[in-house]
């Protein structure tokens, strides 16, 4: 038996992979594209180079009052892996939608899937 979906299940499935591609590489949001790429590419490069510190930042609160914020160079890893996990994750997920539709398209035009024109 083949399978089906319905005919706005295709078209949801064809307007996120629009989306998607437009994002991934289209020139108008090239910068979106690029931003994923080169954090990611930052995220290595600090690893790599070793050059994660511990960090100390000092707030002025008034004229005598000041408070410092210590920040651990494995609290800062572990920042930067969940920040490095989120892009991945969204480059995936574009990714995979844009798959997703030229799968299913395969499987159409090979007659395995059928559109449900009726719904």
């Amino acid at each position: 038996m083949k399978r089906k979906i319905t005919s706005s299940q295709w078209e949801t499935i064809q307007e996120e992979a629009r989306s998607a591609k437009l994002l991934l590489q289209g020139k108008s949001f090239s910068f979106f594209a690029n931003f994923l790429i080169q954090g990611k590419l930052d995220i290595e490069r600090m690893i790599l180079n070793n050059t994660v510190r511990d960090v100390t930042e000092e707030h002025s609160i008034s004229e005598t009052i000041k408070k410092s914020f210590f920040t651990s160079k494995k609290d800062q890893l572990q920042e930067l892996s969940g920040r490095y996990k989120m892009l991945a994750e969204v480059t995936q997920m574009l990714e995979n939608k844009i798959r997703q539709r030229d799968d299913l398209l395969k499987l159409i035009n090979e007659e395995k899937v059928l559109i449900d024109e009726t719904q």
